[in-house]
């Protein structure tokens, strides 16, 4: 057998196509639908083109699909839902387009979601909130709008929240505070607005990176930032907060990089102080930004 090709031992069937980084090109054919024994099908790093084949469908036995870096174009298969075993999906780096279908209530295995680096519109469909088992979610880097749907909130195993870098708009996300197991929160580069939080941390004790750069969020920073001892990177940098900073920053000592700059927060000598001095505890930061804006 080829190699990249595996079959069962049993039945000899083709159960799976593992072919990154082979240089290889041309459309999928629609008659990788006919491979029903096929449980993974990871063809990353092509360049693979055309539209994904909607025969994917039949593939009931279906449980990884990642096609990413490669230049597949046009929409997402509403048919994808009939593959009801797929516990990952990997998209990421195409050239895909039109809305993200509302197809995922059938799809409640789904573990890994990476749409990113695209070229999708439209909202965020609620029925994400039906992923019961999703714990990372990547829509990064497309044209998505409207509001975050709260139905996020009921994902309770979500690790991974990366949407920046869309035109997301409305305040800071309310299914954030149910997240208790949530790692890493990407929100940057959006057209998001309000207050943090003034609870921040005290339900997601695993919170570790924190990116809402270039948005419009306003108000003081929570003090309760001091108490997110797990943090390592923090960025706001490019919003419109103002007031004193008084978070202890120095309380948290895994925090590599922190972005402050070009916000309106106070910035007179003991302020400045402070805010050093709390910093002087922090061992291992390796980059701050605090320029104030023009």
């Amino acid at each position: 057998m080829w190699r990249g090709v595996t079959c069962g031992r049993r039945h000899r069937r083709v159960t799976s196509f593992h072919l990154t980084g082979r240089g290889l090109e041309g459309s999928l054919s629609p008659s990788v639908g006919n491979r029903s024994f096929l449980r993974s099908i990871i063809l990353d790093d092509n360049q693979f083109y055309g539209t994904i084949p909607p025969e994917i469908s039949h593939l009931s036995r279906l449980q990884k699909l990642s096609l990413c870096n490669n230049l597949f174009t046009g929409d997402i298969p509403a048919n994808l839902s009939s593959c009801s075993k797929l516990w990952l999906v990997n998209l990421f780096s195409n050239k895909l387009s039109g809305k993200i279908p509302n197809i995922f209530s059938s799809l409640r295995m789904m573990k890994t979601l990476v749409l990113s680096k695209n070229n999708f519109a439209g909202g965020i469909p609620p029925s994400i909130g039906n992923l019961a088992y999703l714990e990372d979610l990547y829509l990064g880097d497309n044209q998505l709008g409207g509001n975050i749907p709260d139905s996020l909130n009921q994902l309770k195993k979500l690790r991974t929240v990366a949407l920046e870098r869309n035109r997301l708009i409305g305040e800071f996300p309310l299914f954030f505070y149910n997240l208790s197991m949530l790692e890493v929160l990407r929100i940057a580069i959006n057209q998001l607005h309000g207050n943090l939080p003034i609870n921040l941390c005290l339900n997601q004790p695993h919170l570790r990176h924190v990116a809402i750069a270039i948005n419009h969020f306003s108000g003081p920073l929570p003090p309760s930032i001091s108490n997110c001892s797990e943090w390592k990177l923090f960025e706001d940098s490019y919003n419109d907060f103002k007031g004193r900073i008084k978070t202890d920053f120095g309380k948290l000592q895994k925090l590599q990089i922190l972005g402050l700059a070009s916000n309106d927060f106070e910035s007179n000598p003991v302020e400045c102080k402070n805010l050093f001095d709390s910093l002087s505890n922090c061992s291992i930061l390796e980059s701050l930004e605090l320029t104030k804006p023009d």
